[in-house]
């Protein structure tokens, strides 16, 4: 799996107290996964379209947008790369170009 996590101290309490800021969390997770398969290589679709963005609460993360499902399990390595390929950083990416 790749993943997308920007950790943030303390965040988790913050938005447990305020359950509105949750749902935005939510709705810009599923925001970006869409950025992410427009920019997402494409062979058989695989890698799109296990892309998918949701909120939760996590010590690490609150939004998270992630690629699984891959039969080959190859989203990591076009996520980041290997020796042989080059990063695509497509979850990345899409979070860097998501604006409210």
């Amino acid at each position: 799996m790749a993943a997308t996590f920007v950790p943030v101290p303390g965040l988790n309490m913050l938005v447990a107290s305020m359950p509105e800021m949750f749902v935005e969390m939510e709705q810009a997770a599923l925001a970006i996964a869409e950025i992410a398969k427009g920019m997402a290589p494409v062979d058989e679709g695989d890698y799109r379209d296990s892309i998918e963005g949701h909120a939760e609460y996590d010590p690490i993360a609150i939004g998270i947008v992630s690629a699984t499902g891959d039969p080959e399990e190859q989203a990591i390595y076009l996520e980041f790369g290997t020796n042989d390929t080059p990063t695509f950083g497509t979850l990345r990416r899409a979070a860097e170009s998501f604006r409210l």
